[in-house]
């Protein structure tokens, strides 16, 4: 996503991007064969993922240089007016938690040694040591137990290495939107939840991250 010093933009972005990324549920149909319905599915799920690390890693830099939010506050850290470009900014947060990382010859930071962006702790730790002004306001954006955060992510890791490791992760969380646990997968995040019988799963996640992105920009 493109560095905007208007957080609206940045929603609106992301926003398109998530709905971007469900495109291919709707079209998940019985004259699909199994191996389709779980290429769509795991093409959704990664670039749900993906969007939301994205997300954060740009919501982070445009806070840190300074920005302002969709009520028209201007959003300050402790770096505004000393950190300037990007690559600065990702270099603040990969010192943060790895102080030993040292630049490319070039002054460019290698994207190996970044944050774990996809993970809401990054953010909320160095929005807590750069002293963003809206500090307040992001924590409380991560205080509505929201789960889509935590357990994408063990789906992500399911799609990404198929093992009988990382499927017995995924299952274990269907348990918690009372759906059977012996499902498969994909077919536990085309199950509707139980406090949102009218959706999918996946979807439902996807609304979650939506939600998050506005409570964030505004």
């Amino acid at each position: 996503m493109k560095i905007s010093r208007n957080l609206q933009i940045l929603e609106k972005k992301a926003k398109w991007s998530f709905e971007r990324s469900k495109k291919s549920i709707p079209s998940i149909n019985p004259t699909l064969t199994p191996q389709e319905i779980e290429n769509r599915m795991t093409y959704c799920a990664l670039n749900l993922l993906n969007t939301w690390a994205n997300f954060q890693r740009t919501f982070f830099i445009c806070c840190l240089l300074g920005a302002r939010s969709q009520i028209h506050r201007n959003i300050t850290s402790n770096q505004t007016g000393i950190v300037t470009n990007s690559n600065d900014a990702i270099g603040k947060a990969i010192l943060f938690f790895t102080p030993s990382r040292l630049p490319r010859s070039t002054g460019i930071w290698d994207t190996r040694h970044e944050p774990t962006w996809h993970d809401s702790n990054t953010l909320l730790r160095l929005s807590s040591n750069f002293s963003f002004s809206n500090d307040a306001d992001i924590q409380a954006a991560f205080s509505f137990g929201f789960t889509a955060h935590k357990n994408l992510v063990v789906f992500r890791n399911y799609y990404a290495h198929k093992n009988q490791g990382t499927r017995t992760k995924a299952q274990a969380i269907a348990t918690n939107y009372l759906i059977p646990q012996n499902n498969h997968p994909t077919k536990i995040l085309l199950s509707a939840p139980s406090h949102s019988p009218s959706t999918t799963l996946v979807e439902f996640w996807a609304e979650e991250f939506s939600q998050t992105v506005e409570l964030l920009c505004s």
